[in-house]
């Protein structure tokens, strides 16, 4: 009786679960990095063709630009 769920205690401390922080964060990384000239390193590795590139074992299968894509 005297335990606090997570579910409450997130919406206590971050206004709502940590998803919605996350995608807003997420968001908040793509704007700074349209916003950096296209010469710069975060705006290159961002614009890669993803069709090359093979992935380790265990890391996400996923692209940041898949996911904002999903996020949208």
């Amino acid at each position: 009786m005297d335990k606090i769920s997570n579910d409450n205690i997130n919406r206590d401390c971050w206004g709502g679960t940590y998803s919605i922080n996350i995608v807003e964060n997420r968001f908040r990384w793509f704007g700074h990095a349209e916003k950096k000239p296209v010469d710069s390193i975060v705006r290159r590795v961002y614009q890669i063709e993803d069709s090359h590139i093979t992935r380790d074992i265990g890391r996400p299968k996923r692209t940041i630009r898949e996911t904002i894509r999903k996020d949208l």
